[in-house]
């Protein structure tokens, strides 16, 4: 490397620094537009009958409908649950490796817990 490269270099590694460190407005942070949709292909969200997915006896693709939970979250939820045993509140769901208050906050309002 010689050393006019240099000083680019240490600009280039500087300019990384400081977008790894700037916040986003919460605006630029949502990124998921298609909203969760129910069996009939409505947005869930819409639904006046909408039932809530009881997270104890939910099977994998009921738990994928959820917004923000995928196959992997919903795995997760399955795993934790055959492992320590039903939840006995909502916010148990944050015991859940890679559930965060934030995911929690977005499906909290589509989901029940029935013993």
């Amino acid at each position: 490397m010689n050393n006019r490269c240099l000083p680019n270099l240490t600009l280039a590694m500087c300019c990384v620094i400081v977008t790894g460190c700037t916040t986003l407005p919460r605006r630029a942070l949502q990124t998921n537009s298609n909203p969760v949709r129910t069996t009939q292909g409505q947005p869930l969200e819409q639904t006046s009958d909408a039932k809530l997915i009881d997270i104890n006896h939910a099977t994998q693709s009921e738990l994928e409908r959820l917004p923000g939970i995928g196959v992997g979250y919903a795995a997760r939820i399955i795993e934790h649950r055959a492992r320590y045993g039903k939840f006995r509140r909502k916010e148990q769901l944050l015991i859940v490796p890679g559930i965060g208050e934030k995911r929690f906050r977005e499906i909290e309002k589509f989901i029940e817990v029935v013993s």
